[in-house]
């Protein structure tokens, strides 16, 4: 245990969808050995059915793996999983703790939902079906791990700057998501980026999370910032998988 802010590496992993190749579950498989960091991995069913060596080995490695959905390709006729009725959620949900527990032999405790797509059907979903911890809630403004239907939230890192935003960010966002794929991607960017970090960490947060995808790897020169960003960011934290970071949680309520 260190006095470090515990650092959440956090990756949905969905495979090149356009291309319908997975060469780029291999490339996140590459960059977690070279960094040696633990994570936490999001994956799509595709992904456990068409790598599922890899992702047992992921397991085996010590790190975090959950369930990642996007309705539309399990049959749905939206992309917004926040969007469904809690009943078509759970049809989703279980779908995928199918492949789940088939290919891998276990359940899934963690969730995020594509798009980061949140609602309160989202949670009562995940709850009925046996979720433990949601990572989908990307908010506004920052945001402590909270306890809703049962589960544990933890909601992605985020710095309300609107100087940064308007100067960085032509999004439709109202703050600065770390969202390393989209922020890495030029060098303006990154200093925003880099900044944004710095004063989250100065607030002195329960947790600093990330997120990025697997396929944003297949751009060479975005995976050598990625790269160097985790690394340089896990010298001045404590990187943590969210399996150990939701165990501290549990133990902190009891």
């Amino acid at each position: 245990m260190t006095d470090r802010t515990p650092f959440l590496i956090t990756v949905d992993v969905e495979g090149d969808v356009e291309s319908g190749s997975y060469h780029t579950v291999e490339l996140l498989a590459q960059t977690l050995s070279d960094l040696a960091l633990p994570a936490s991995l999001f994956v799509t069913p595709d992904v456990i059915r068409e790598k599922t060596s890899t992702v047992k080995q992921w397991i085996a490695d010590g790190h975090a793996v959950g369930l990642h959905i996007h309705p539309e390709r399990l049959g749905g006729d939206d992309i917004w999983l926040g969007k469904y009725r809690q009943e078509a959620i759970e049809s989703f949900l279980y779908k995928g703790i199918d492949v789940f527990e088939s290919h891998l032999g276990d359940r899934p405790r963690l969730f995020r939902a594509g798009r980061w797509s949140f609602s309160e059907a989202l949670l009562r979903a995940l709850a009925a079906t046996g979720f433990e911890y949601d990572a989908s809630h990307r908010p506004i403004e920052h945001r402590e791990p909270y306890r809703t239907h049962g589960l544990i939230e933890f909601p992605l890192s985020v710095y309300g700057s609107r100087l940064l935003r308007s100067r960085f960010l032509p999004w439709d966002v109202e703050t600065l998501p770390l969202s390393i794929d989209a922020l890495l991607r030029s060098t303006p960017r990154s200093l925003a980026c880099y900044a944004a970090t710095w004063q989250i960490l100065a607030a002195n947060p329960s947790y600093l999370m990330v997120g990025f995808h697997d396929y944003d790897l297949s751009d060479s020169p975005v995976r050598r910032r990625i790269e160097r960003y985790l690394a340089r960011v896990g010298e001045f934290t404590e990187p943590v998988s969210l399996d150990e970071l939701a165990v501290r949680s549990n133990e902190q309520n009891h």
